[in-house]
């Protein structure tokens, strides 16, 4: 009887042994990733991954902006990477962002040659392919790799529908074969993320000219600041907002270096700043850019449609901080003429698409002066390269929460939506940039105060 009992006792604990080893076999052939500290099958796409790791290579998350979904092996070499939005229905803006490197092995470590133990193909510092697979969405952005001088560079790829994963995007990056531990960084676009953006602002106010305010915090409880140029003695103000859409990296491209030409102390800017006052919040939301977000903030919003609704706190945050820049105190309201009185005259916000586009107010709308925005364009089309095309798109969404929209209809002045390209070049995107400044200033400069003010066409039949 003993040894009947003893014989099963072996059975079920050898049983089990092999139940874990399917198990673990099954884990690694599944490719499990890790979420969190947790393991999620590959095959969850409502999870963000932190890490994917393989037998030969890691993929990881774990860096400001970063975004990876799900993960699989196809074979040898290649290594399917699922990126999945952020909150749903959404404009399709698959953002991704990962490094990859090279799993560290004891073997390798001891010095000892592990070369029998790798599949054909994978010897040490092969070449990987990369197949990128957005759910619900077509690729957008050309993958980029970051070189060690911290530049980006475009990568070879290839696009392609396949019966199993539909349209999807593949190029090849090879692994160092001396490091063991460099991480090659991919992303969708240069990545600019919050330390970028403190770092620039801190350099951007050393020469005096503006001010560095934080004006709020975002949902998540980070930093949402301005840069301000305000003298008691003006009355007019420009607003630049900035990175609503975390993807929309070409836009925050043009954005700094936009900023960056205003803020100059040369004689044509000074003019400028003895008459108008300067409001700029380069990054409206840095919750959705630390969490690579594709479009919206933490809450599932898309922030270029919460204008005039102020339902999210970022948009809230610079709505307030404008309304208290521009609105007079109390004991002076009655004592200034209108011309006096805090008013906004132009704002700008920045984004990116798939061509450049400036997306303006129909020169009909109540907004003064009535053709500003078109003269300030042509005056751009001018003064950049012939190559630049300027896209003039008039367009008016009462009630749709877009910026440029809620200025028109709230202070009665232009307000332009400036769109760059996805893969506009940075040097034209900056040229560009530099260039629609100046004239900007220029055109501001030679506009009188008066003019900013609409003033209704009275009809005859209203008259009587």
């Amino acid at each position: 009887m003993r040894n009947d009992i003893r014989l099963f006792a072996c059975s079920f604990l050898l049983g089990l042994m092999l139940v874990s080893l399917l198990v673990l076999t099954f884990v690694y052939k599944a490719n499990a990733i890790l979420v969190d500290g947790s393991q999620t099958e590959a095959t969850d796409l409502n999870k963000v991954a932190k890490e994917c790791q393989f037998s030969q290579v890691a993929f990881k998350a774990n860096f400001e902006g970063a975004r990876l979904g799900g993960c699989k092996q196809l074979d040898d070499n290649t290594y399917l990477l699922e990126i999945d939005a952020e909150s749903r229905p959404i404009n399709p803006s698959p953002w991704y962002a990962f490094t990859v490197e090279r799993v560290k092995s004891l073997e390798r470590d001891s010095g000892r040659d592990n070369k029998s133990t790798l599949s054909a193909g994978q010897e040490e510092g092969n070449t990987i392919s990369i197949v990128i697979k957005a759910i619900d969405a077509r690729p957008r952005y050309l993958p980029k790799m970051q070189l060690p001088n911290g530049e980006w560079q475009l990568l070879d790829f290839t696009l392609s529908n396949t019966a199993a994963n539909g349209k999807v995007m593949e190029f090849t990056v090879t692994l160092d074969t001396n490091s063991q531990t460099q991480a090659l960084k991919i992303s969708a676009q240069a990545i600019i993320d919050n330390q970028d953006y403190e770092d620039w602002s801190n350099k951007f106010i050393t020469n005096g000219l503006y001010e560095k305010i934080l004006i709020g915090h975002s949902t998540q409880g980070r930093p949402i600041h301005a840069l301000v140029n305000q003298q008691s003695s003006n009355h007019e103000w420009l607003v630049l907002v900035g990175r609503m859409h975390p993807p929309e990296l070409t836009g925050a491209v043009a954005f700094l270096r936009f900023a960056e030409q205003l803020n100059q102390t040369n004689s044509k800017m000074n003019a400028f700043h003895k008459r108008f006052n300067v409001l700029m919040v380069p990054n409206v939301n840095p919750d959705g850019v630390a969490n690579g977000n594709w479009r919206h903030n933490t809450k599932g919003a898309d922030l270029n449609r919460d204008w005039g609704k102020f339902e999210q706190v970022e948009t809230k945050v610079v709505h307030d901080y404008m309304t208290s820049l521009l609105t007079p105190l109390p004991s002076n309201v009655n004592n200034k003429s209108e011309g006096e009185k805090p008013k906004l005259v132009f704002a700008l916000d920045f984004h990116s698409t798939q061509q450049d586009i400036f997306y303006t107010m129909p020169n009909n709308y109540h907004v003064a002066p009535a053709d500003f925005a078109d003269n300030w364009l042509a005056d751009v089309k001018a003064n950049t390269v012939s190559s630049f095309v300027v896209r003039n798109r008039p367009g008016s969404s009462p009630g749709r929460g877009v910026f440029k929209q809620f200025i028109a209809d709230t202070y009665n002045v232009h307000a332009v939506t400036y769109e760059m390209g996805d893969n506009t070049p940075h040097a034209l995107i900056k040229h560009v940039a530099k260039v629609s400044a100046n004239t900007l200033v220029d055109r501001m400069l030679a506009t009188e105060a008066s003019d900013f003010i609409y003033m209704p066409i009275q009809s005859d039949s209203s008259s009587n």
